[in-house]
């Protein structure tokens, strides 16, 4: 693990940020969160990344305060590395994690309404879809498939999420202690759905906030088809959970 100057803060809310391949967006949205939420500590997880992206991470963890980076190896995966990024913060006493991708399609400016949200609520999710919310350049097959998983997830699930694969988060450590991380088996984007389906079984006020989703800065999406059949599937497997536990 690399570190900034400063010991991670008790208390505090960090910023999770699963990387690969994200080298030329990094530094941006590092600018741009400490512009808008200054106080943030900030992590980066990062799966091996070939372009260079851990490497960056390292080095802007030396040059700045409160910011770290983590490498995961031989494993790949939003999931597990969000998974990785949320047993650190237990282990370092934060007292909530905020989720945000590393591509610059959540726009840092967003941030002031998830906080004002956050007092009230266990999860804040940051939605494309609520009332109010913005999609700029996802493509229409993002969007249908977006529009499947939603309807299958308020079918079988019971979950109400209006965006339910959103990554742009903010959950509050007792949360994710009540949801108990050794249950999650998700490792892709699938580990969003199981979030929110954990969390709602264990009682969060979840709150969704109109967020825009902007085009991504420079790379190539992740998602995959094989990402869109796994998290189908683990709809599928969570549906069935639930008829067991009913």
């Amino acid at each position: 693990m690399s570190q900034g100057l400063a010991e991670p803060s008790p208390g505090a809310v960090v910023a999770l940020v699963a990387t690969y391949n994200e080298r030329e967006n990094l530094g941006s949205l590092f600018q741009r969160l400490r512009t808008v939420a200054p106080w943030l500590d900030i992590l980066v997880v990062d799966d091996e990344s070939p372009d260079g992206t851990g490497e960056l991470a390292d080095a802007l963890a030396v040059r700045m305060k409160r910011v770290w980076a983590i490498h995961r190896h031989g494993e790949r995966g939003l999931g597990g590395a969000l998974l990785a990024g949320f047993t650190w913060a237990l282990e370092h006493g934060y007292e909530a994690v905020l989720t945000i991708d590393a591509d610059l399609s959540h726009r840092p400016e967003d941030l002031p309404a998830i906080l004002e949200e956050a007092e009230e609520a266990d999860l804040v999710v940051g939605s494309r879809f609520a009332p109010g919310g913005r999609v700029e350049g996802l493509s229409w097959l993002r969007r249908s498939f977006s529009r499947c998983v939603r309807g299958l997830c308020r079918l079988l699930l019971g979950i109400r999420c209006r965006d339910v694969g959103s990554n742009y988060r903010y959950y509050r450590v007792d949360l994710l202690r009540r949801v108990g991380l050794e249950r999650v088996r998700g490792r892709g984007y699938s580990f969003q759905e199981e979030m929110l389906f954990r969390s709602r079984r264990a009682g969060a006020r979840i709150v969704e906030v109109p967020i825009t989703f902007a085009r991504r800065g420079a790379g190539e999406s992740k998602v995959s088809a094989g990402e869109v059949v796994r998290s189908l599937a683990a709809v599928m497997r969570l549906s069935l959970e639930r008829l067991h536990r009913a």
